[in-house]
């Protein structure tokens, strides 16, 4: 890996070795491309592609791997915005030349040590456009799902395989004196039960005429 205190010998084929120096620790993990894996600290290319970043994404991930993979990604720790006793972190991006400002990560309220939700911010005259945001989404497995978050707005996207959601706020608000702030907010939330089905049953029409009363055939549907 790139950087003074971690590497990876995942170009030859093994698993991830990452050895932070400065703690004097390692972890040995699976070497993975896999935008939720623990071992994936690079920014996935196919994202990039996409002028979209895909921050780091190891589901429940501990704060160490977190703050290693964005050594790697070369971003800064903003000391002024991250609460490390509330369990956020957050960093300014090293290249923001595509528009990128921070990326913050969110870690559960009992303990403070699983990764729960991350964040990746944009100028608001720099934000991406519609089709980055979808070629992004597909790349990550998420589907629309024609819901919005009725807080601010944002556009719902589901991983009905993985289990996690993306917030994709990108619409200027009609007011212009309010706040605007571009952003895809990731969560580990299984929403299975509240969006729309990906299939709908339809059922067959009926054609006897005349053999039913509509009360009847009301009863079938």
């Amino acid at each position: 890996m790139r950087g003074k205190s971690c590497f990876s010998l995942s170009q030859w084929g093994a698993d991830s070795i990452v050895i932070n120096t400065t703690r004097k620790e390692f972890f040995a993990i699976p070497a993975s491309d896999k935008a939720l894996a623990w071992g994936r600290f690079g920014y996935l290319t196919e994202s990039n592609k996409a002028g979209l970043i895909v921050p780091y994404l190891g589901k429940y991930a501990t704060v160490e791997l977190m703050k290693l993979a964005e050594q790697y990604n070369g971003n800064t720790l903003n000391e002024a915005s991250t609460k490390a006793d509330k369990g956020v972190y957050v960093y300014d991006v090293a290249d923001n030349s595509r528009g990128y400002t921070l990326v913050k990560y969110w870690f559960d309220v009992d303990t403070k040590s699983k990764l729960e939700e991350a964040a990746v911010y944009f100028e608001a005259d720099m934000r991406p456009s519609t089709a980055a945001v979808e070629k992004y989404m597909n790349y990550l497995g998420l589907e629309y799902t024609s819901m919005t978050d009725p807080s601010d707005g944002s556009s719902i996207y589901f991983s009905y395989e993985e289990k996690f959601v993306a917030y994709v706020l990108m619409n200027k608000p009609e007011d212009e004196a309010q706040d605007f702030t571009p952003n895809i907010h990731f969560t580990f939330s299984d929403i299975s039960g509240q969006v729309p089905p990906r299939t709908v049953d339809v059922p067959e029409p009926i054609v006897d005429f005349g053999a039913m009363t509509l009360d009847e055939a009301l009863e079938q549907y």
